[in-house]
């Protein structure tokens, strides 16, 4: 970012020391430089130094709705905080609202005139990219001139994001077919195409209840409806887990592994699964892939809003989704570990054993793929550590992996 006369760049990010966020944000305009001015039609937030949103001033609603907005596992402090914000921007028209920011140089062919185009009038929109990790996107959310949110917008921008846009928005059309009774999630509005980038245009989910700190409990507690609900509008007869075409998937992807050697081991983990299923069938249907407390929302009637669909599959064994969210609720709590790991997940009798390794092996396959993409040195652990509490969950001795298995899966966010 160029600071207009005065000192303002964001360092320490990529493009020749550009914060990663503030370049993103130039990208949408091809060709323009983001300057810090007073006049600014952009604020960063929290400020220049740290930014994690571009938010529109022009519009104090779109400003405000833009920091009440935030994930479903928000603590209430953090709620209180944005709220807060949101009434100073209006109780200052955006005067105290981070470091001000506009374009030179703004050119005709933009992202904001492409979503103006699809939308069927002129749209502004704040942008954020989320934390440093494999699957990173911006995704904007798109306001019209009286500040009301018309959409949310997710942008393919890498090989990765791309792959993961181009799938969310195939699932979410497959989603829009199924008889949902608990489940909601976005309508795809439009799919296209921005010089190199997928643009996938959602509706948006809006939710009051969502907006208001809740107990602990209620924000990490499993949907088990909602989540039996998306399983059951997909079932499938059932199926040893070795006949499922799912699994035999697991296995050739455990083929294109970087590092032979944890191929290896997750294919001796998913043999002794096997023997431990007993060629029984079980159920199967669909799974997210993603249920996690940050990307659901209570929504009217009991039913639960869910978004972040790229990792929606079918011809699953039912009940992967429970795991992943215990997973993830119990790491963020207790800090990642393969004890961690395997401590959260149900495993009392057999059955529970195996679907557990089951999710496990998914999870491993994915993570450890990822990690040889770009960015991927931020799920590499991760991917280590899930292969770990795989190995203990299916009682897998030392001699069967290789030494110097992490004792840590850092991160908080799954991919």
């Amino acid at each position: 970012m160029t600071d207009g006369g005065a000192h303002g760049g964001a360092q320490g990010g990529a493009h020749g020391g550009e914060d990663p966020l503030v370049a993103t944000f130039g990208s949408l305009w091809p060709g323009a430089a983001v300057t810090a001015r007073p006049d600014g039609r952009w604020a960063l937030v929290p400020n220049a130094r740290r930014p994690r949103q571009v938010v529109p001033v022009s519009s104090r609603l779109a400003a405000g709705r833009t920091l009440c907005r935030f994930s479903s596992d928000s603590s209430p402090a953090q709620v209180v905080r944005r709220v807060a914000g949101a009434a100073v921007v209006g109780a200052t028209r955006g005067a105290l609202l981070g470091t001000r920011v506009g374009l030179s140089g703004e050119p005709v062919d933009s992202l904001a005139r492409h979503l103006g185009e699809l939308m069927g009038q002129p749209v502004t929109f704040s942008v954020g990219i989320g934390s440093e990790r494999v699957n990173r996107k911006p995704v904007l959310q798109v306001f019209d001139e009286r500040g009301r949110t018309l959409a949310f917008v997710k942008i393919g921008d890498s090989e990765v994001a791309r792959a993961d846009v181009t799938a969310e928005g195939a699932n979410l059309r497959r989603v829009a077919a199924a008889p949902l009774r608990d489940v909601v999630a976005p309508r795809v509005l439009h799919e296209s195409w921005w010089r190199d980038r997928v643009v996938l245009v959602l509706e948006p989910l809006g939710s009051l209840r969502a907006s208001l700190p809740r107990p602990r409990r209620a924000r990490t507690a499993p949907p088990l409806a909602a989540m039996d609900d998306l399983a059951r509008a997909f079932a499938e007869p059932g199926t040893p887990l070795e006949d499922l075409a799912w699994w035999s998937e697991q296995r050739r992807l455990s083929l294109q592994m970087a590092d032979l050697d944890q191929g290896r081991r997750l294919r001796v983990a998913m043999d002794r699964l096997e023997v431990l299923a007993d060629g029984r069938a079980w159920p199967v249907g669909a799974w997210h892939g993603d249920w996690t407390p940050w990307n659901m929302a209570p929504a009217a009637r009991g039913r639960v809003h869910l978004w972040d669909w790229e990792r929606f599959e079918t011809g699953v064994p039912r009940g992967l989704d429970r795991m992943h969210h215990a997973v993830n609720v119990a790491t963020v709590r207790h800090g990642a570990s393969p004890e961690v790991v395997v401590g959260a997940l149900p495993a009392g009798s057999v059955t529970e054993r195996v679907l557990a390794g089951a999710y496990l092996v998914a999870v491993t396959n994915r993570y450890l793929l990822l990690a040889a993409t770009e960015r991927g040195e931020h799920i590499r652990d991760r991917g280590s550590c899930v292969l770990a509490a795989l190995e203990e969950l299916a009682g897998l001795g030392v001699s069967d992996r290789s030494a110097g298995s992490p004792a840590g899966c850092p991160g908080r966010r799954s991919a």
